[in-house]
């Protein structure tokens, strides 16, 4: 290698480590198209709250409070991108399960209490279930799943679970590029610059009146 490649080289390299060091870790979910456009998954999430079927090992690594973008895939020739227009806060869980594996998987669970709603009727774009009861729980999610899929295993049945949340829309897209497609939860990097700028946007939208309180005012003289 001639000293002018090598100086390249390195000079290529420098600037991937700083690229990489402006850039963090989160959490994607893919919206498929086949039920949804993103107008009608917006406007059903806006009434109902986002609810998204997940596999248990995918819901061991997320927690009250957690944040999942959400996004649109588009195909590329290596490599697509995802088209991020939202994220969902994550505050509950759904499972359907049988009544013996709920009772047995309510003794390792923290429950505080329960509520019965009877059989309510939940129809989305993408399928329907009734809610029969709301328990709140003091556990994190994480031994939630664990628990379940564990005595569903002892009884040789299947759980099935649905991470529900609160949407929040962006008012312009997020495009993160060279992300491939998969189906659960997607990790990809994406500039913090830019991430905050969405998250900021937002928040400063989302209210009317608002009160920014600030500190270390410094006046320009």
């Amino acid at each position: 290698m001639e000293e002018w490649e090598w100086c390249e080289w390195k000079e290529e390299e420098r600037r991937e480590k700083e690229d990489d060091a402006e850039k963090t870790e989160i959490r994607l979910h893919f919206v498929g198209k086949r039920y949804y456009s993103r107008k009608s998954f917006v406007e059903e999430a806006r009434r109902l709250g986002v609810a998204r079927a997940i596999s248990p090992s995918h819901l061991k690594s997320v927690n009250w409070g957690d944040i999942i973008y959400l996004a649109e895939y588009e195909p590329g020739v290596e490599s697509g991108r995802a088209i991020v227009f939202g994220y969902m806060r994550v505050d509950g869980v759904s499972i359907e399960a049988s009544e013996r594996v709920k009772k047995e998987a309510a003794k390792e669970i923290n429950v505080e209490r329960t509520v019965s709603v009877g059989n309510q009727a939940i129809l989305r774009s993408c399928g329907g279930y009734f809610i029969m009861a709301i328990s709140y729980v003091s556990d994190p999610l994480p031994h939630i799943a664990e628990v379940y899929e564990r005595v569903a295993k002892k009884y040789g049945e299947k759980v099935k679970f649905l991470l529900n949340g609160s949407l929040t829309a962006f008012d312009h897209e997020l495009v993160i590029d060279g992300v491939n497609f998969a189906r659960g939860i997607v990790r990809a990097k994406v500039k913090v610059a830019d991430l905050l700028e969405k998250e900021i946007e937002q928040a400063m939208r989302e209210t009317g009146k608002q009160v920014v309180f600030i500190r270390d005012y410094l006046k320009k003289r």
